[in-house]
């Protein structure tokens, strides 16, 4: 059961009450300086009348101030649109006006009051232009306000995408496990237990390695370069074993560099790369080298093939994976680090270069 809306309180803003009490002061000394005026009254005369015609002024916006509030409580109530509020205000303020100087005309001239009415209208007139006047200016500063409040937001929403980009392209990324991948790495390993149950065990202890290398690195952030090296390697084994002997490699040991942060499956990506994109085409399969290189401005991460070469197969080697790298690299990095593509006469050289400067 929804619970039943309730109405707000009426109230007038602080700002607002502060603007029309400074207005209404100031619309009040306007008769002080009315020509010869003190030619014909004492100070004291013009003293008590000023104050009368203040307090006049104040009672005035005092009703207007009360019927505002009650009629924007109802238009937010019934949910109207801002053109029937605006509408509905001003003619409610302009009769409050109307009615408030017809009884400060009766009162004051009880006699002649049908007689000074047509005065009494446009003193209505007047002060109330002077509210619709205040209430577009209010709506205006309302609206104002929200589209400062939506830009607001949606820069902040910008804010965040951006910082959450990286993240998010880092999530893509990690998705290497693609079901199409392990329903064919399954399928092959019930095909080789069928014909070759050695080589069938040898796919899934290497499945296995692959799995334990790379599921706690979804739930990472950051990776080490012998995290990297591990995965790599566990990845290459399965390969190695689905290609039935097609694909030869060597993962060089990086001691010196093991502990180096880096963002997760940079190097995984290269290697994939390698295979689908230079030996997978070749018809006599070929050999993949992962080499890390320490030099005197930084480190250097390459993944070598003898496949097909640039051209040679369907992509040239400048898909989403590469893209994704660069895209890591220079949110983590900055200019310090780059992605080296160079073709060869046989195969692909793919190098990672961090500089000695990168923030790590």
């Amino acid at each position: 059961m929804s619970r039943p809306e309730t109405m707000a309180p009426a109230r007038l803003p602080r700002g607002a009450v502060g603007v029309v009490a400074l207005l209404t002061f100031y619309l009040s000394t306007q008769m002080l300086f009315q020509p010869h005026l003190f030619d014909f009254w004492t100070p004291l005369d013009v003293t008590i009348a000023w104050l009368q015609y203040l307090l006049e002024l104040a009672t005035m916006a005092l009703a207007m101030g009360i019927v505002y509030a009650a009629v924007d409580v109802g238009c937010r109530k019934l949910r109207w649109p801002a053109w029937q509020r605006g509408v509905s205000m001003a003619l409610a303020l302009y009769a409050v006006a109307v009615a408030c100087v017809v009884a400060t005309q009766v009162l004051r001239h009880s006699e002649g009051a049908v007689r000074d009415l047509s005065f009494s209208m446009a003193q209505a007139a007047r002060w109330g232009v002077i509210a619709v006047y205040l209430v577009a200016m209010e709506a205006i500063w309302r609206r104002v306000r929200a589209i400062d409040a939506e830009a607001l937001a949606a820069e902040a929403s910008a804010e965040a995408l951006l910082h959450e980009g990286p993240r998010l392209r880092l999530q893509l990324l990690r998705a290497q496990i693609e079901p199409h991948f392990l329903f064919n790495t399954l399928a092959n390993v019930r095909r080789l237990y069928r014909t070759d149950a050695a080589r069938g065990e040898q796919m899934m202890a290497s499945l296995k390695r692959y799995l334990q290398a790379t599921l706690p690195g979804l739930r990472r952030d950051d990776a080490t370069l012998g995290d990297e090296l591990a995965l790599v390697r566990a990845y290459l084994e399965l390969i190695s074993v689905r290609m039935g002997g097609r694909l030869a490699f060597a993962v060089t040991d990086a001691s010196a560099a093991a502990d180096m942060s880096l963002p997760p499956m940079i190097v995984l990506t290269l290697v994939e790369n390698a295979v689908k994109h230079g030996i997978e085409p070749s018809p006599h399969g070929g050999r993949i080298d992962v080499q890390t290189t320490r030099t005197p401005t930084g480190v250097e991460i390459s993944v070598a093939d003898d496949g097909v070469g640039i051209g040679g197969a369907e992509s040239s080697g400048s898909g989403v994976g590469l893209v994704n790298i660069r895209s890591q690299l220079q949110s983590r990095y900055g200019a310090a680090a780059r992605i080296e593509i160079v073709g060869r006469e046989r195969g692909v050289v793919a190098t990672v270069v961090i500089g000695a400067g990168a923030n790590r």
